[in-house]
């Protein structure tokens, strides 16, 4: 263990020595060196600050605040336009599936005459998902083993409301 001891500390003697010693400078400029750039007379011109563009966004005590205000207002507003559509869909569509299946229908056809159908029946068909896809979350959570039979039991309570909905040929027309 000594001779090992004894290699050491050269190694670190070498170690704190090149620590300490000056460095040397870099021979390029630092940005804050250099020159600044010139300008054309019609570069020179001072363009609007964002802030000033945006409308008041400054600095100062309540930026803060505004900056919320108007994050708060782009997060309802991609809400109403995006997420809001997107499950209205999402819920009128249900049945375009089985539609094409079933029927035979075209692609679009087949979305269209489910979306108009479940229109007349939207909100109960939104409690419908809502509640299967708690169910099958549930299934899920029982290390999968229940999600095979909460997945069947939730396409059945689907097919049973298609075949409600669906069955008779009047239902497709209108």
């Amino acid at each position: 263990m000594e001779a090992r001891g004894g290699e050491i500390a050269p190694l670190l003697r070498q170690l704190r020595q090149a620590a300490l010693a000056p460095r040397p400078q870099d021979p390029r400029p630092r940005p804050a060196d250099r020159d600044p750039p010139r300008l054309l007379p019609e570069q020179r011109v001072r363009r609007p600050q964002l802030a000033a563009r945006v409308g008041g966004l400054e600095h100062g005590p309540r930026a803060g605040e505004r900056l919320q205000q108007t994050a708060d207002l782009q997060h309802a507003l991609g809400l109403m336009l995006c997420i809001l559509p997107g499950i209205y869909l999402a819920v009128g569509y249900v049945f375009a599936l089985p539609l094409v299946i079933d029927k035979k229908m075209e692609f679009w056809t087949a979305m269209e005459v489910s979306r108009r159908v479940v229109h007349k029946h939207w909100w109960s068909m939104l409690a419908l998902v809502i509640v299967l896809a708690l169910v099958a979350f549930a299934g899920v959570l029982l290390c999968g083993v229940g999600a095979l039979i909460t997945i069947p039991v939730s396409s059945a309570a689907f097919m049973y409301i298609y075949e409600d909905l669906f069955g008779g040929q009047a239902a497709v027309q209108s």
